[in-house]
């Protein structure tokens, strides 16, 4: 009876040996957190494994995250399936219609994004101002170079063309406006100013006369003048003649008479009339854009998903090297909590641990058994 005691005890003390053992060693990974001393002396096995080789388990695990783990090649792999572009462009799809149908306006949806107050009125002033800015900038840096130089030719050129238009219509409305009463009341009105001014003698002719025949004889003959193919040339070649010379002139010529602030004013009545961002600036993103929002969803953000893809994976390997992710791992790894750690470990490998622990303790008591019966034996 005494024997069957001894190996029982010598089984109990070899499994709580065993079992204690395996339960301090899995303990040692994680604790102590940090070093433990008597006076100035550390004590051995402190801090634990893990807490100790943080720093070199950081840089490891970051090294293996980026040579093995989020490659180039695999996330390239991963971009070109045609699961991800359908999750993409599905994603896009929604956020897409989610701001197109939005209650906010397209003034708010600017004042979040570069934090500043965008109205009608601030964009039309904003507007102006910049105009006006560029324009007295654009006639302070070209008012000592001729005309030519400064507007484009081509722009020349059309107002050159012109020109023949011009004289055909002058030469036109001249005719016709002296085959008018108030043409041939204003004949008469110049023929009397004349003839009051050259003296007694061409006055009595005028009276013997009388100024209406004169103008009556006069009407045709201007008319005619008006009417004649070689007045209409020469009113061109003089409307060439003086195009020519101004072209010539500095262009300060034009920019004397040119009022920068009112120019700009008028432009700008004339971009808020034209272009349709300045009417719907303040108004519901959904009151104007659901003529949009088809052309956008079906034809638009495809192409963009297909390019966007494309350009990230051809561009994958820069954009992995700009984000450093051994270094960020190796960090955000030697900052981490190593209590956190091992609390996630000891919440994921409970039972394993568990498991080594009671392996230990039926171990130790094997070899409790196995010494009681040598201490039996011999």
């Amino acid at each position: 009876m005494n024997n069957v005691i001894v190996v029982m005890m010598m089984i109990i003390i070899g499994a709580m040996i065993g079992g204690a053992t395996n339960f301090l060693a899995i303990r040692m990974l994680f604790r102590p957190y940090t070093p433990k001393y008597i006076g100035s002396v550390r004590l051995p096995f402190t801090p634990g494994l893990i807490p100790r080789r943080r720093r070199e388990m950081a840089t490891q695990l970051g090294h293996l995250v980026v040579q093995y783990l989020l490659t180039p090649d695999s996330m390239k792999r991963k971009i070109e399936e045609s699961q991800f572009h359908e999750k993409i462009e599905t994603w896009l799809i929604e956020e897409c219609q989610r701001f197109l149908q939005s209650e906010r306006s397209l003034s708010e949806v600017m004042n979040f994004l570069f934090n500043e107050t965008w109205t009608k009125e601030t964009f039309s002033s904003k507007t102006e101002t910049m105009i006006t800015d560029k324009l007295h900038l654009l006639l302070q840096e070209k008012k000592e170079k001729k005309i030519k130089e400064v507007i484009p030719s081509y722009v020349l050129s059309e107002l050159q063309s012109i020109i023949p238009k011009i004289s055909r219509a002058l030469t036109e409305k001249g005719a016709a406006y002296f085959r008018t009463q108030e043409g041939r009341a204003q004949l008469e009105m110049l023929l009397n100013k004349f003839l009051e001014g050259k003296g007694s003698m061409v006055n009595f002719v005028g009276t013997i006369f009388g100024s209406e025949r004169i103008v009556d004889k006069m009407q045709p003959e201007i008319i005619r003048f008006f009417e004649d193919p070689s007045s209409e040339k020469m009113m061109r070649q003089f409307l060439l003649k003086e195009w020519k010379q101004l072209e010539e002139k500095p262009f300060e010529v034009i920019a004397q008479s040119l009022n920068a602030e009112k120019l700009a004013e008028f432009l700008t009545k004339k971009i808020v009339q034209e272009i349709p961002i300045y009417q719907v600036i303040d108004k519901p993103l959904h009151e104007w854009t659901a003529p949009y929002e088809s052309i956008i969803i079906e034809k638009w953000l495809p192409h963009v998903t297909h390019h966007l893809l494309r350009l990230l994976s051809h561009r994958l390997v820069f954009l992995l090297q700009q984000f450093q992710l051994e270094e960020v791992v190796r960090e955000e790894v030697d900052h981490f909590s190593v209590s956190r750690l091992e609390a996630m470990v000891l919440s994921i490998a409970k039972r394993e641990l568990k498991m080594i622990t009671y392996l230990g303790a039926m171990i130790g008591g094997v070899v409790g058994f196995i010494q009681g019966l040598f201490a039996l034996l011999f």
